[in-house]
């Protein structure tokens, strides 16, 4: 099955549930796989936009379940990790259901990524910024090379990457590659209307009308530019993807915990953020909305698993 496949820090999530979107929009049947789930199992797997019914997902789980089996019984092989078996199930379920093309989220890195067994029609490189340290390293051009490792040869880069050394990186291991690159801020230009939440995007393919940007935060309007050039890089010019139901289709998009308000009086918003770069989006968009009275006082319930920097988080947050 034909890919995009995603990459990144932050966004990765968010450009590829549009960019699924916009590929379900023109009618191919569309596979996004994305993880972690937040309320279901079954929301990592869904075509054009639905999940498998559990009686679906009992069935994928039964097949997987003799091939670990086998494996199991070999002397010396390891068993498959919770994250290879679910990818394992995204491809059964996505097979079954004569997905057109699929849109991959990667799990991990990139390089090492269950995911990255896969053909690509682009690759795409969100951002880069400290997360998972202790496996990724700490240094973002290193970690610029583990995402860059799902770059394929001859493949289109589309990036939106713009620190310098991480930048550069990414594009070392393109050209070792021979593969193009279009980037945010170059190749592709996104004027954001901060006022109206609405995005002009262009790239060497062509120009978008405004797309209003689904998810709260300027960041956000750099994830709709990046779906944009990617479904551009597959759609060669137009021939496939009309623009105008792929921008109906990323404006009406709904992807939980993204700085999603959740109650009111008070004001209630969760988030997702984990790195340096997403929590400093989420600053940037708490401190743009205007002042109402339930801000008077900020409340702030925060949770991580040991793998992230959080001291570095903290520090972010608790002024």
């Amino acid at each position: 099955i034909p890919v995009v496949h995603v990459a990144g820090s932050k966004g990765k999530g968010s450009t590829s549930a549009m960019i699924a979107a916009g590929l379900s929009s023109a009618g191919s049947r569309t596979g996004l796989f994305t993880s972690p789930h937040v309320e279901s199992f079954e929301e990592r797997m869904t075509v054009d936009g639905t999940k498998p019914t559990r009686e679906e997902m009992t069935c994928l789980i039964d097949e997987i379940a003799g091939v670990v089996r086998q494996i199991e019984a070999e002397p010396g092989r390891v068993s498959p990790t919770y994250f290879e078996l679910t990818t394992a199930l995204a491809w059964q379920h996505f097979q079954a259901n004569r997905v057109e093309r699929a849109v991959l989220e990667v799990g991990l890195g990139g390089r090492l990524d269950a995911t990255n067994l896969c053909r690509p029609l682009v690759s795409v490189i969100t951002t880069i910024s400290r997360d998972h340290t202790r496996l990724l390293g700490s240094d973002l051009a290193e970690i610029a090379g583990e995402k860059a490792g799902i770059i394929k040869p001859g493949v289109p880069v589309v990036c939106g990457v713009n620190q310098s050394h991480a930048l550069t990186a990414i594009e070392d291991v393109a050209a070792d590659c021979q593969s193009p690159v279009w980037r945010l801020g170059r190749e592709i230009s996104l004027d954001y209307d901060p006022e109206r939440h609405v995005a002009r995007i262009s790239t060497p393919a062509r120009s978008w009308p405004e797309i209003s940007v689904p998810l709260p935060g300027r960041h956000q309007a750099a994830n709709t530019a990046l779906a944009a050039a990617a479904i551009d890089v597959i759609d060669d010019g137009g021939a496939s993807v009309p623009q105008e139901s792929a921008c109906a289709a990323i404006a009406g998009l709904a992807w939980p915990i993204r700085i999603e308000t959740i109650g009111h009086h008070p004001t209630v918003i969760v988030d997702a953020a984990h790195n340096w770069a997403s929590i400093q989006a989420l600053l940037e968009t708490l401190d743009s909305r205007p002042p109402t009275s339930g801000w008077r006082q900020r409340i702030l319930i925060f949770a991580t698993s040991r793998d992230k920097d959080v001291d570095g988080l903290l520090r972010q947050l608790l002024p």
